[in-house]
């Protein structure tokens, strides 16, 4: 499953490392991509980690979640790929 990790603080590796250890593949972003070339790893994406309530990480979220795409808002809720 492919998750993008959203968050401005330094927990961003840690969580990826642990998805990556769970089989996920991962991407971290910071927010700041509403725009056609920043939106491809988020359209591309299975779901995303939300770890922070900045305006911009709860737009985004909101997004992929218009568009079907699971969100998280915890490490522990994200399922291991089987």
């Amino acid at each position: 499953m492919k998750i993008v990790v959203l968050t401005h603080k330094d927990v961003g590796a840690h969580c990826a490392a642990a998805l990556m250890e769970r089989g996920h593949e991962v991407t971290i972003s910071g927010g700041d991509a509403m725009y056609a070339r920043g939106l491809k790893p988020y359209l591309e994406c299975d779901g995303c980690l939300q770890l922070g309530n900045e305006d911009d990480l709860v737009e985004i979220a909101h997004h992929l979640e218009a568009l079907g795409k699971k969100v998280w808002h915890q490490l522990a809720d994200v399922p291991t790929v089987t």
